[in-house]
């Protein structure tokens, strides 16, 4: 069993690594579905934004925290032509890109439902006609569930 201080450590190393890889993960998750939304009303391109996020381990359960503490973008823009995601920062949308692709897509319900592996795994579902989703990075021992809400540029 790992020491409060070694789990901090290995949250803080897994909060980096989710920076870069997590952001774009959650960008194609929340892209894939909207980018068969978009296509299908012709526009190619959807930004989504995460308004709510938690921080899950098998110690401890589940916390509340923010998108900024797990260094992740509040928005990702997604290009559904290209099939990739990318995140981005709010005041600079074209600088310090992360950029993923979605390698699973799948209809449900009315649901859209990403899935992919970048460093974890991770799983994405939007709503076709609410544009509401949510997003999963998770590994054996911790996850992170973010909560936004998609639209077509």
């Amino acid at each position: 069993m790992r020491t409060m201080k070694e789990r901090r450590m290995n949250m803080r190393d897994v909060r980096r690594s989710l920076g870069f890889w997590g952001i774009t993960l959650m960008f194609v998750l929340c892209i894939a579905p909207h980018q068969t939304l978009a296509a299908d009303e012709g526009s190619s391109q959807m930004l989504c934004a995460f308004t709510r996020a938690l921080d899950c381990d098998s110690d401890s359960g589940c916390s509340a925290t923010t998108v900024e503490s797990l260094d992740l973008p509040e928005f990702m823009k997604i290009d559904l032509k290209k099939n990739i995601a990318t995140g981005v920062a709010p005041t600079a949308m074209t600088v310090n890109q992360k950029v993923t692709q979605i390698k699973t897509i799948q209809r449900l319900d009315g649901l859209i439902i990403l899935q992919g592996i970048e460093l974890r795994g991770w799983s994405a579902v939007i709503n076709e006609q609410t544009g509401k989703m949510s997003l999963t990075i998770s590994d054996d021992d911790e996850a992170f569930v973010l909560f936004g809400a998609c639209v077509t540029l």
